[in-house]
C-alpha cells in the first residue's frame, strides 16, 4: 500500500490519524469485498488529517491498478431507471443542473447504467464508467467504459474541448489519481462550461454526529473533502467556485436500512412489502458544488 506523504491540498508533509483503521486485510483481494452497494459491512483505513490545513484523507491506499481490479471484480446488482428512488435522485440532480445548463453537450463522468442520462432528454449526453462488465452497461450505445484517462489521450477530446458540462455524481472520493483526471476534465470542457459534482462533506452534521460512524467514511473514499478545500482544490485546475447546497438523498426504506446495518448501528432486518418500498429524502452528508470554468 501506499503512504500519502503529502497533502493533496496544501502539500504539508504532517498529518495525524483520526480515525484508527477497521480494516484488517492488506491486499486489494481482501477489500473487494467491502467496496459499494453490496460490501459485507462498512469498514476504512486509516484515516488522516493534515496539520496544515485539515484536509481529512485515508492513507495508506492501495495503488490505481490495484483499484482498478477492485472495481473490475465487483458484481453490482442491476439498478434500471425504473426503480423510484434512483429516478427521483437522477431527477434532483437534473433539475439543479439545469439552473445553469439547459442544453448543450455534456458527459457524466462515472454513469454507472446511465440512469442521469436519461434525465436529461433536452442535453446531448454521453457517459463514462470505468467498469467494462455487467448488464446494466448494455443499455446504451452512448456509454463509453475502461480506462477514462486513455480514452481522453486517444481521442479529439485530448486537442479540443468537447462539452458544455461535466457532470460526477460521488466519483471524485474514489480517484486515487485525482490530479490526472481533474486535468482531463478541464481538457474536455469548454470554456465558460460548468462541473457539477457531488461529495461527502466532511464538514457535514451527519459527519460531525456520527465521527467514524458516519456512512461515508468507507474502505472505497479516499478523500474527504469539504467544500472549502474542494473549491482550493479545483482552483488550481482552472475551476472556479460558483454555489454549493447540502443534497437530500432519496432512498428506499429496505435500503437505507440495509446502508446503517453496514456500519452496525442496527441489525439487517428485512422490512414488510409496503414499508421497504417508501421512498424517503434524508441529508447524509453529501454536497452538490458547481464549479465554472474561466479559462
Amino acid at each position: 500500500m501506499i503512504e500519502i506523504t503529502n497533502c493533496l491540498i496544501c502539500g504539508s508533509d504532517k498529518k495525524e490519524i483520526i480515525y484508527p483503521s477497521t480494516f484488517d486485510g492488506k491486499t486489494w483481494e481482501d477489500a473487494a469485498p467491502y467496496f459499494l452497494t453490496n460490501r459485507k459491512k462498512a469498514v476504512h483505513g486509516d484515516i488522516a488529517k493534515c496539520s496544515g490545513c485539515g484536509f481529512v484523507f485515508t492513507s495508506p491506499q492501495f495503488s490505481k491498478t490495484e483499484y482498478d481490479k477492485i472495481y473490475a471484480n465487483i458484481t453490482i446488482p442491476d439498478q434500471g431507471t425504473n426503480d423510484r428512488s434512483i429516478t427521483l435522485r437522477y431527477q434532483q440532480l437534473a433539475d439543479m443542473v439545469q439552473q445553469y445548463c439547459k442544453a448543450g453537450k455534456f458527459l457524466d463522468l462515472g454513469c454507472g447504467n446511465g440512469g442521469f442520462l436519461d434525465a436529461m432528454p433536452a442535453c446531448e449526453g454521453n457517459g463514462f464508467e470505468i467498469r467494462e462488465k455487467g448488464s446494466d452497461l448494455q443499455r446504451s450505445d452512448n456509454i463509453i467504459t475502461g480506462d477514462f484517462l486513455k480514452f481522453v489521450q486517444q481521442s479529439s477530446y485530448d486537442s479540443e474541448p468537447q462539452f458544455n458540462f461535466l457532470t460526477a455524481w460521488d466519483v471524485l472520493e474514489h480517484i486515487p489519481n485525482l490530479d490526472e483526471y481533474m486535468q482531463a476534465m478541464a481538457k474536455l470542457l469548454s470554456s465558460n462550461g460548468y462541473l457539477f459534482v457531488t461529495v461527502p462533506d466532511i464538514n457535514s452534521s451527519f459527519s460531525k454526529v456520527f465521527g467514524s460512524k458516519w456512512n461515508c467514511i468507507l474502505l472505497e473514499h479516499l478523500w474527504y473533502f469539504n467544500v472549502d478545500t474542494l473549491s482550493k482544490y479545483a482552483s488550481r485546475f482552472g475551476f472556479d467556485y460558483v454555489s454549493s447546497r447540502p443534497l437530500l438523498f432519496p432512498s428506499d426504506a429496505q435500503t437505507l436500512v440495509n446502508r446503517i446495518a453496514q456500519t452496525g448501528f442496527l441489525p439487517k432486518i428485512s422490512l414488510p412489502g409496503f414499508i421497504s418500498d417508501r421512498v424517503v429524502k434524508l441529508p447524509i452528508g453529501v454536497t452538490f458544488v458547481v464549479f465554472h470554468k474561466t479559462t
